[in-house]
């Protein structure tokens, strides 16, 4: 994004100008409920849907799991509970926007979402929300369980 030394007078112009500059994903609208929901990556054998959206899900949950640790803060305090994120799953499978919902403390939230920033380093690609045969943003909500054995 191109950044502008405004002046009052032309303040104005300048936030039109830095708006009408923002990239073409981000004017894009984000959807909360569309046709079909993006998928995590490896279950692209399947043919059935509902197989496929199953698979899915159990391999983020893998995924989610295996890369996870519980804070030793939280762990030390006890805490337990679920912790929810949200991000935006582009037309390109890639994420962005990822931010905490709702934390239970101890630094439960911020190692959900270093699981997620770990997704993108790492550059999985999801299959794209789909709607009206087209890929679009979406926003997808994730509940995360930290439970003490």
């Amino acid at each position: 994004m191109k950044s502008y030394l405004c002046v009052f007078p032309a303040f104005f112009l300048c936030v039109m100008l830095q708006a009408q500059s923002a990239t073409k994903s981000e004017a894009e609208p984000i959807f909360k409920v569309i046709d079909q929901m993006p998928m995590f990556p490896g279950c692209d054998s399947l043919e059935d849907l509902t197989e496929r959206k199953k698979c899915s899900d159990r391999l983020m949950l893998e995924y989610i799991y295996k890369n996870i640790n519980y804070p030793l803060k939280a762990r030390k305090k006890n805490i337990q509970g679920m912790v929810f994120v949200t991000f935006v799953i582009e037309p390109d499978g890639t994420l962005s926007n990822e931010a905490i919902m709702r934390d239970i403390g101890g630094g439960c939230g911020d190692a959900t979402l270093e699981v997620i920033d770990k997704m993108r380093k790492e550059q999985i690609r999801w299959h794209p929300g789909i709607q009206k045969g087209e890929p679009v943003r979406v926003q997808y909500n994730l509940p995360v369980r930290f439970k003490l054995k």
